[in-house]
């Protein structure tokens, strides 16, 4: 007898379902909560995650900062680059020079 088209669909959200359940597990499992402990101190247990987010979040702060000081110019400037270049293949006056003068146009 073949499934059903709906009976295929619940198959799959029941498999979601488990792996999704898998996945909390584990990231609940490495923040070392476990099932009856997060059932007898809910509150509690939320406030221990929230904490160690924070914490991680504090910590990770640090070193975004430190690598966008070398990412966001590396980005930055071939992005300029790009748009003056943009600028002078559409026919639009180049951008004024440092003495206040406009650049020369192609």
């Amino acid at each position: 007898m073949a499934r059903s088209r709906n009976d295929s669909s619940i198959l799959a959200t029941i498999v979601k379902l488990l792996v999704a359940s898998f996945l909390v597990g584990i990231v609940l499992s490495f923040l070392d909560i476990d099932p009856l402990r997060l059932f007898q101190h809910f509150w509690e247990t939320v406030s221990a995650v929230v904490d160690r987010v924070a914490s991680f979040a504090s910590w990770s702060v640090r070193y975004v900062v430190l690598g966008a000081i070398v990412v966001v110019p590396l980005w930055l400037i071939p992005t300029i680059l790009r748009l003056i270049g943009r600028r002078r293949r559409e026919g639009a006056p180049a951008a004024p020079t440092a003495d206040g003068s406009e650049g020369t146009k192609k």
